[in-house]
C-alpha cells in the first residue's frame, strides 16, 4: 500500500505543478491568475469528496455587521436544509452552520501572505464563536514558499497580532515546496512536519493535507475512522519546536511522534 499511495499522491502533485507551469508559460508569471490556481486545487479536492460536499468561493454571513472576508475555497455541506443565503455558480454566501472547512490558497506563501491567511482564518472563527457553533477547521495551501527555517518562521509568527489560542491556528499549512505545518494544543502553536525526504514536490505534506480534510469532514458527521491509513505519510514526524502567534519560537516541547 505505501508504494501505491506514493505513486497516487505523486501523480496529483505533478499534475498541480504541471498546470501551474502551463498557465505561467502564457502569462509569464506564476501568480498571474489566483482564481485559476484555486480552481486547480478545487478539481483535485472534488475527486475526494462525495456529493454531500461542494466547493465554493465567497463569504460566510451572519449579519450585515458580521461577514467574513472572502474565502478562496469553502467546503459546504449540501445536506444542510438552507446552506446558502445566495449562490450563483461557484460563488456563494454561506450560513456558517453549513461550512465544513475552508482553505486559503496562495500561489507563493511569504510573510505578507501568511499574515493575510491567518487574518482571514480569524474572521471566520470569530463569527462561529459568536454563534457558539463548533467551528470548522481552516487550512492554508501554497503552491510554493521559501524553505521553512527557524529564522523565517520565528519572524513570521512574531509578526502576527492575534491571541495565542488554538482557534486562531489553521489546522494544516501545506506548501508544495516547503512541506507541512500542523497545530498542536499543549501549548497552542504550530509545528513543522519533518519528512524523510525534503526535495522536489512535498508529496508527503500534500497527502497529509488531503487526509486531514477528510478527517475533519468525517468527524463532522460523527464518523470515527482513520483516513490517514490511505495516505502517504510514512516516516513523517512532528518537530519539537513550537511557533506561537505574536511570540515566534518558544523553544522545544515534547510533542514528537507521527502526525
Amino acid at each position: 500500500m505505501p508504494s501505491i499511495a506514493r505513486e497516487f499522491y505523486a501523480g496529483l502533485a505533478d499534475e498541480l505543478a504541471g498546470r501551474l507551469r502551463r498557465i505561467a508559460s502564457f502569462t509569464g508569471h506564476a501568480g498571474a491568475s489566483g482564481y485559476y490556481h484555486e480552481e486547480i486545487l478545487r478539481e483535485v479536492l472534488r475527486t475526494f469528496l462525495g456529493s454531500r460536499y461542494s466547493l465554493r468561493t465567497g463569504f460566510v454571513y451572519l449579519s450585515p455587521e458580521r461577514v467574513s472576508r472572502q474565502l478562496d475555497i469553502m467546503i459546504v455541506d449540501e445536506d444542510d436544509p438552507t446552506p446558502y443565503l445566495y449562490r450563483h455558480g461557484d460563488f456563494a454566501v454561506v450560513h456558517p452552520r453549513a461550512l465544513g472547512a475552508f482553505i486559503e490558497v496562495k500561489t507563493r506563501l511569504d510573510k505578507a501572505g501568511f499574515r493575510d491567511a491567518l487574518a482571514v482564518h480569524r474572521s471566520v472563527i470569530a463569527q462561529l464563536e459568536e454563534e457558539r457553533l463548533v467551528h470548522p477547521l481552516g487550512f492554508v495551501f501554497a503552491f510554493e514558499s521559501p524553505q521553512y527555517s527557524h529564522r523565517l518562521l520565528d519572524a513570521w509568527y512574531r509578526s502576527v497580532s492575534l491571541d495565542n489560542v488554538i482557534q486562531n491556528y489553521p489546522n494544516v499549512i501545506c506548501s508544495m515546496t516547503a512541506g507541512a505545518i500542523v497545530c498542536g494544543h499543549s501549548p497552542p502553536g504550530h509545528h513543522v512536519i519533518l519528512e524523510p525526504t525534503a526535495t522536489g514536490q512535498r508529496v508527503n505534506a500534500f497527502s497529509l493535507f488531503l487526509a486531514t480534510i477528510k478527517k475533519v469532514l468525517e468527524m463532522r458527521r460523527g464518523i470515527h475512522s482513520n483516513p490517514y491509513k490511505y495516505a502517504f505519510i510514512d516516516g513523517m514526524m512532528l518537530a519539537h519546536e513550537t511557533f506561537c502567534l505574536g511570540q515566534g519560537s518558544i523553544g522545544l516541547h515534547p510533542v514528537g511522534g507521527a502526525p
